[in-house]
Formats: C-alpha cells, sequence, structure tokens
C-alpha cells in the first residue's frame, strides 16, 4: 500500500529481495539486541514488520511476548484514528532492566487522533452551512482545518438583570432568552474572580431561567463542600458581577468563525470564516476522551508522538462545569464535606499516567484538545514530560499529583519532572485552567517550561527547580 511505499523509500533507496526478506522475518537491532515491531493507521495481524506492520494494539501484544531486552515499537506516519485509549498496563512495563518504548519511525510524525468528522455541509439561505452529526457524538468544540471555531456567543449580562441566586437567574426577557427555539441548548458562562462556570440552561419560566443540576448547585454557595471561605466566590456570591456570555444558540450566530449545536436535530450549523469553502474544508470535533492511558506500567518511554482532538464530556452534562480552581471542578449531588478540595475533579486528558514508574513521554505534540493535555497522579513516581509541546487546548497542559494531602505511600507522587517544555494557548474554554498544576508532590521539578500566549495566569507559582511535598493542591504555573 502507499504508506508501505513510502516508509521503504525513506529506509533505503534501494532494497534487494533478500534484504525485504530479512526485514519481514526478522526487524531486530542485533547490534543492540533490541526487539523492533512496527505499527500503521491500517496495521493488521501479528507479524509487525516493516512492511507488515501491526494495529497499535497489536503490536502491544506482540510486545507482550517478548521479554529480556529491549523492545522498540516504531508508529508509521499518519493519523490513527481511536475509538477507545490505547491502553498499556503493568504487563506492558520493561522487564530485566530493559526498556518499552513508543516512537515515531524515523522521519514519520504519527498522530494518535479522537476527532470524528463532520460531513456533508449544506449551504443555507443565511450564509451558515449546516451538517449533521454522527450518532454518540456532541461537537462541544469544531475545528475547520485546523482552526478552532467558536460556540456563537451573545454579550455580557450584568447582575444587576441577571441576578443569580440558588434557584437560578433573572433575566430570561430582557436578554431575548425567553424567545429563543431552543434555550436548553444554550449555557451561562460565568467568571467570578479566578473561577470559572458553564452551566446548561434546563428551563425558562417567565423572567426565570433554572440550570442543569447539580452544576448550578454545585457553582452556588452553602453546599459546605467547599468551605466558607470559597461561597464568596460563587455564582451567587457579592462577588459575582454578571455572566460573561450565553452560548450555543442559533440566535447568536452572527460572527464568521461561529458554530452552534442542535442536540434534537443532531446538526452543527457554522458561519464559515473569509476563505473557507465547506465543500472543501476538513472539519473535525474531539470525541474519544482519552488517547493513551498508561495504567501501573513501568520503565515505558513514550517519544516522538501527537496526540489530537481528545474530548472532555462532563461539561456536556448535567454536571457541567462547576469550576474550583486550575481546572477542577466539583463535580456529584452530594458529597463528603470536605474544604481541603481533597474531592475536586481534574479535567480529561488526551494522556494519562496511573501509578506509572520510570514513565517518559518526551517530544510529544498536544493539539487541538478538549480537554488537558497530560495527566500524571495516582502514585506516579520517578517520571517525566519533557520538551514537549502544547497547542490550543480547552484546559491546561499538565497535571502532575493529585488533592489529597495524606496519601498512602502507593498513591504519593514523587520525583517527577516537568521541564522544556512549550505551552501555547491554553485555557481557551476553560479560563480558570493552568499551564502546569501540581498537587502534593514531594521533590518535583518544575524547570525551564515556556508560555507563549496562554490564555490564564498561574494560581499560584510552583516555580523551578525541586520542590518538597508541595502542600497545597493549588500549585500551578505556566512558567
Amino acid at each position: 500500500m502507499k504508506h508501505r511505499t513510502n516508509v521503504i523509500r525513506k529506509s533505503a533507496a534501494a532494497v534487494t529481495a533478500a534484504a525485504l526478506a530479512a526485514l519481514v522475518a526478522a526487524p531486530t537491532a542485533a547490534a543492540s539486541g533490541a526487539r523492533t515491531l512496527y505499527a500503521a493507521p491500517d496495521g493488521r495481524g501479528t507479524t509487525c514488520t516493516v512492511v507488515r506492520p501491526c494495529s497499535l494494539e497489536g503490536a502491544r501484544d506482540r510486545a507482550r511476548t517478548e521479554t529480556g531486552r529491549d523492545i522498540r515499537v516504531l508508529l508509521e506516519d499518519g493519523t490513527y484514528h481511536l475509538d477507545a485509549p490505547l491502553r498499556l498496563g503493568a504487563e506492558d512495563s520493561g522487564t530485566d532492566g530493559h526498556t518499552v518504548t513508543w516512537t515515531a519511525a524515523p522521519g514519520a510524525r504519527p498522530i494518535l487522533s479522537g476527532g470524528r468528522a463532520v460531513t456533508g455541509w449544506t449551504q443555507n439561505a443565511d450564509g451558515t452551512w449546516t451538517a449533521g452529526v454522527p450518532a454518540g457524538v456532541t461537537p462541544r468544540q469544531l475545528f475547520i482545518d485546523g482552526r478552532r471555531a467558536v460556540r456563537a456567543r451573545g454579550e455580557a449580562c450584568a447582575a444587576s438583570v441577571c441576578d443569580a441566586t440558588k434557584a437560578g437567574m433573572t433575566g430570561a426577557k430582557a436578554t431575548g432568552i425567553a424567545d429563543w427555539q431552543r434555550p436548553t441548548d444554550a449555557e451561562a458562562v460565568i467568571r467570578v474572580r479566578w473561577r470559572n462556570y458553564h452551566c446548561r440552561i434546563a428551563g425558562v419560566s417567565d423572567d426565570l431561567l433554572t440550570f442543569a443540576q447539580p452544576c448550578w448547585t454545585n457553582s452556588a454557595g452553602g453546599t459546605n463542600r467547599t468551605g466558607p471561605a470559597w461561597d464568596t466566590t460563587a455564582v451567587d456570591s457579592t462577588r459575582y458581577s454578571g455572566v460573561a456570555f450565553f452560548e450555543n444558540a442559533p440566535e447568536l450566530l452572527d460572527q464568521p468563525g461561529e458554530f452552534v449545536w442542535n442536540s434534537e436535530a443532531r446538526t452543527v450549523t457554522y458561519l464559515p470564516r473569509e476563505g473557507e469553502n465547506m465543500r472543501r474544508a476538513k472539519a473535525l470535533t474531539p470525541h474519544t476522551e482519552q488517547l493513551l492511558v498508561v495504567d501501573g506500567a513501568h520503565d515505558v518511554t513514550v517519544g516522538g508522538i501527537g496526540f489530537a482532538y481528545a474530548a472532555y464530556r462532563r461539561p456536556d452534562t448535567d454536571e457541567g462545569y462547576a469550576g474550583m480552581q486550575a481546572g477542577l471542578t466539583l463535580t456529584g449531588a452530594t458529597g463528603p464535606v470536605d474544604h481541603a478540595g481533597r474531592f475536586y475533579t481534574k479535567p480529561s486528558a488526551a494522556v494519562t499516567v496511573r501509578g506509572g514508574q520510570h514513565i517518559s513521554i518526551e517530544s510529544a505534540r498536544f493539539s487541538h484538545l478538549g480537554g488537558a493535555g497530560a495527566i500524571l497522579e495516582a502514585g506516579t513516581k520517578d517520571s517525566s514530560l519533557t520538551r514537549s509541546t502544547f497547542t490550543d487546548l480547552s484546559s491546561g497542559a499538565v497535571y502532575v499529583g493529585d488533592t489529597e494531602p495524606k496519601p498512602d505511600a502507593s498513591l504519593a507522587g514523587e520525583r517527577n519532572t516537568i521541564a522544556y517544555n512549550t505551552i501555547t494557548r491554553s485555557g481557551v474554554e476553560y479560563t480558570d485552567s493552568v499551564g502546569i498544576w501540581a498537587g502534593y508532590e514531594a521533590e518535583l521539578t518544575v524547570d525551564h517550561n515556556t508560555s507563549t500566549t496562554s490564555r490564564t495566569p498561574a494560581s499560584r507559582s510552583a516555580g523551578a527547580g525541586t520542590s518538597p511535598r508541595l502542600s497545597s493542591p493549588y500549585c500551578a504555573t505556566t512558567r
């Protein structure tokens, strides 16, 4: 097939039949004793050679049969469309002092993608274009030829009009929401100091708006789950100054680059920017939440791989986005009383490492994400995320550690490193998130990370260098 021909051409100017047979029979680096396996976007079978590559799961399963030496899984060029994350567990670890490496083949730029194409666009009389959306897909974000579109949004509404209480909010008449065709597809986006809230409208009665639960209750004060001090920054507090904007209603679709999602008709309507042709444009929406999950593995290296179009689905549910700080949210209708933030919930991330040891992620590319970039949690130790780029993320770039101040030894994050990464435009949608968040980590190194155009400031700087165990779950930095 075409990509295999390209790989062979890149590998050598000419390949004899004998050499090709050797590649098929034994893709082994003889000098080092390492075993080399190959994966491709359309790979299949169990051979895992350069001319007969496997799928990602096939290469993983084949690697499990190899022991006692280094294993290299080379990903050929192209986009790997994932319906579920690639999962690496304890059985995918390096053994006897060796390492399992997942990396790009020479000259390749593989991408693990959770995106789904939106096709079949038809033009409307008002200049907008509409397309149907496959079952099970909810387009909270939309990217046109790699450029993020904006959910159709309106103007700010002052607290004197949109007065928020524990029951809901006034202002349905003054804002025109009372006359909208489908107000229950729309959300209120509220910012109170550092906190960010996204709650979907549940109903309209005269001038009163009610919102999905438990999103609204968790955004208001008096839950006793966040502590009295946090109630001063809730939606019904004296610091509330109004709604930043309402979004996702066709009545608000008036600017090029905006789109709206109709949950009943299951359609997306988009107003193109100048020069965009929807008959030729590539429209993608994030769908698969996680792309790589490393759970309980050790001695694994991931290098040179791209991660794109991963989704973050919770804000589209009745949970919404009841922001606490730095991209963490309060979830659940009920919960234990804990004023230290033990039960705050992290966003979904493209890459998650749980309980990993000696896990190295390097030269990775995170882009066009509906949530966060990477999470290292649940007792991950002696691991690193280095020399990677984070571009156009709805939430934060990196979350390392957890919110439990007194973890069991097995769940304590220790001696991890986040260094030499570049973060460009994080917190695009959830503006309370930060570039790098760290919680209760021991001997954490955060060093030489650069944020070029992040829209969100640091929550509290963890600084550069090595830290003792951080005594707050709210240490974060964008530098």
